[in-house]
């Protein structure tokens, strides 16, 4: 059975790397993306990953942005949202129905995979 994919998108290299290694030890084929736009050109060129872990706060485009982006492309896309806990406004649901998890930062690991494990489980 192949490895469930998820793709980090994260402008802090180290935090998007962490998150990317933890991820690949845990079983899972993690790739990562350092912009929202970079994030955007894979899923223009056809890739799709089993979920989406997003920073909210971004420079040039956010994350709720890129989200929708990104459901405009792959509309059933599963999506974990990451916040900062300094900024209540980016848990808000960027739509409604659409089922967008938020990871408060800052995490544990066992979270992250608990919080990966259910957005998987999720899928539509």
């Amino acid at each position: 059975m192949a490895a469930e994919t998820v793709l980090v998108v994260d402008d802090e290299d180290a935090v998007r790397n962490v998150l990317t290694r933890m991820l690949n030890a845990s079983g899972y084929a993690a790739a990562s993306a350092s912009t929202a736009a970079s994030a955007l050109k894979l899923f223009e060129e056809g890739q799709r990953f089993d979920l989406v872990i997003c920073d909210q706060r971004m420079p040039g485009m956010s994350g709720d942005e890129c989200l929708e982006r990104i459901w405009a492309i792959a509309p059933g896309q599963r999506v974990l949202r990451v916040a900062g806990a300094a900024h209540d406004d980016d848990a808000a649901p960027i739509a409604p129905g659409r089922g967008t998890p938020v990871l408060v930062k800052p995490f544990t690991m066992e979270r992250l995979l608990a919080s990966v494990r259910e957005a998987l489980s999720q899928r539509q």
